[in-house]
């Protein structure tokens, strides 16, 4: 199954808000610790996913989008995270 969520950033703090209390407090913290929130939460939801070929394709867009929007990830630390090397 192929899944590509083009607001990644809305979806993780929609699922951040829906789950956990007081969620909205981890967004007022400075944009490097929101950066840090995401990515990490990024991680968690591919290393769920089965088929290391999803996972491949889905990390490989996910470090593009971090890109465009000027999100700093070291690409080779964020693959061995997803377990994908």
């Amino acid at each position: 199954m192929k899944i590509i969520v083009e607001n990644f950033r809305d979806f993780i703090v929609s699922a951040k808000i829906s789950q956990e209390p007081g969620a909205w407090d981890l967004y007022s913290a400075s944009p490097r610790d929101d950066a840090a929130e995401m990515i990490a939460g990024v991680i968690d939801i591919l290393r769920r996913v089965k088929s290391r070929a999803n996972r491949l394709e889905l990390a490989n867009y996910m470090l593009r989008k971090f890109r465009e929007e000027g999100v700093k990830v070291d690409p080779a630390r964020f693959m061995k995270s997803c377990r994908l090397s």
